[in-house]
């Protein structure tokens, strides 16, 4: 999977706190899937691509459209 967690995360202005208080996880959990230790479900990728506003198949990697 290429990880565009951290890239979107940073375009937003966003830290890893404010991310897991807006999306209900531990930072643990989201350092995680941004070090690509662990995938994140369907639905949290789902969430995150909402909160940044990209679409979550070039999130995980599969396209290459925002």
């Amino acid at each position: 999977m290429i990880n565009r967690l951290k890239e979107a995360r940073k375009a937003r202005g966003l830290t890893q706190n404010e991310v897991c208080k807006l999306v209900f996880i531990d930072q643990n959990s989201l350092s995680l899937f941004e070090n690509n230790h662990r995938l994140p479900k369907l639905d949290m990728v789902e969430k995150l691509a909402k909160l940044y506003n990209v679409n979550p198949a070039w999130l995980v990697g599969w396209s290459d459209e925002k």
